[in-house]
């Protein structure tokens, strides 16, 4: 007598259909089925790429090079995404990465990227201005000439000067 089946060595993802054929020493065949179904319901492995802090080069347009995110999977992974913006404002974003495998199971991991302003305006004072008295204690004069500039955004300019110059 003997059992045997026709299952495979290794099972594929799915359904595989085993049949079961019992013989006894007459010769007399019996069969039965075996449905073996093998699924995926693990989630794949994800890391994010390390946080980045970068220096400012607008208020809302900077660019960074973040890097990419690593992931790894039983099965197959089919995609990794990320919600990053094509450009960053100043501040801190954070960028969500999600990995999914080919059964449709994900797992996200998160990115935290810093677009900073630490970088001082560039000044650049008027020129010396000497000017004919009209009064011994309130010369108005007109301060002009001020170059000032920065990669992200002045937020004001202030002097020292008095209202009438003596």
């Amino acid at each position: 007598s003997s059992i045997v089946n026709d299952a495979p060595e290794t099972f594929p993802l799915g359904e595989t259909i085993v049949t079961w054929t019992a013989t006894d020493d007459y010769g007399n065949i019996s069969s039965a089925t075996q449905t073996i179904n093998v699924v995926d319901t693990t989630a794949p492995e994800i890391t994010s790429p390390s946080d980045v802090q970068v220096e400012a080069t607008s208020m809302s347009q900077n660019i960074v090079d973040f890097g990419f995110a690593e992931a790894s999977d039983q099965v197959e992974i089919s995609s990794i995404t990320n919600d990053a913006p094509t450009v960053f404002p100043l501040g801190e974003t954070i960028v969500t990465w999600t990995a999914t495998d080919s059964s449709g199971n994900s797992a996200s991991a998160t990115q935290t990227l810093t677009v900073v302003d630490t970088t001082a305006p560039e000044i650049t004072s008027p020129s010396d201005v000497q000017v004919e008295a009209s009064s011994a204690e309130n010369n108005i004069i007109e301060l002009v000439g001020l170059r000032v500039s920065d990669q992200v955004e002045i937020s004001s300019i202030t002097n020292d000067a008095p209202t009438v110059f003596p």
